[in-house]
């Protein structure tokens, strides 16, 4: 009898699916906090694509963000089209 090996296969998180999904959902709702967005994953690559795809849409003008002060929740909203980045 030969015993084979068990392998776990992990799915693999695009920056641009998460992107796609993000502003997607930014879109229908207009508001949403980055917790809500990302929720609690075991996986934390999941947060972290997350963050990086929040990044990417505040830097091509298509989302704006705030957090009213350290370590609470990050305000994620629809800028309503391209618009130049604003940092406040």
């Amino acid at each position: 009898v030969e015993k084979t090996k068990e392998i776990s296969v992990k799915s693999v998180i695009s920056l641009e699916d998460m992107m796609s999904r993000l502003a997607t959902r930014i879109e229908r709702a207009l508001s949403v906090t980055f917790k809500d967005f990302v929720g609690s994953p075991e996986d934390k690559r999941e947060i972290e694509v997350g963050f990086l795809a929040v990044l990417e849409l505040v830097k091509r003008g298509l989302i704006l963000v705030e957090q009213e002060k350290q370590f609470s929740d990050i305000t994620v909203s629809y800028a309503g089209g391209v618009q130049a980045p604003r940092y406040d």
